[in-house]
């Protein structure tokens, strides 16, 4: 909790120290689940950091340790967070892969908050990639489900990224 109080603040720096306690704390124990999401976290904060092959190298370790313990849905966050890190990057291609296999998996597995989630992320790529004409069907896909959801916040964010890419 104190990390996330860091993070939210932009103190990048406790949030690391913060992270990487939990993360000795989940080694020492063997807590494989509790590692990959101190990892995952470290990732996030790397990308605040603008660190980001330290964040990709975070991300790929959270994401190896749930396919290791076979947590499926636990792959949702780090796969997203590898395509958020191949958009900030300009990796177009690579983020679109990584978008794609994260969505399939929350349709699968019915988990409609982070399938709202990458079709956000998706328009912000295509957005970004200068492909507005392909972003504004991801931002509409994602604000239905958010108002399935009654997420006004997400709403917001959809709609906002919609106007933009109809501009």
């Amino acid at each position: 909790n104190l990390a996330v109080i860091a993070k939210a603040r932009g103190d990048f720096e406790i949030a690391e120290r913060h992270y990487l306690q939990v993360l000795s704390s989940a080694q020492q124990t063997g807590d494989r689940w509790a590692e990959s999401m101190a990892l995952n976290n470290l990732g996030d904060v790397a990308i605040g950091k603008g660190a980001f092959p330290r964040a990709e190298a975070y991300f790929q370790d959270s994401l190896r340790i749930k396919r290791e313990i076979g947590h499926r849905p636990g792959t949702l966050i780090p796969l997203a967070n590898l395509g958020i890190l191949g958009r900030v990057q300009r990796k177009w291609e690579a983020s679109r892969t990584l978008f794609r296999e994260a969505l399939a998996l929350g349709r699968e597995l019915k988990r409609p908050p982070l399938e709202a989630l990458v079709l956000f992320q998706m328009g912000c790529l295509e957005l970004e990639a200068g492909r507005s004409a392909a972003a504004v069907p991801l931002f509409q896909a994602a604000g239905k489900i958010h108002q399935e959801l009654k997420d006004n916040s997400g709403l917001a964010q959809d709609l906002a990224g919609q106007a933009e890419a109809l501009m």
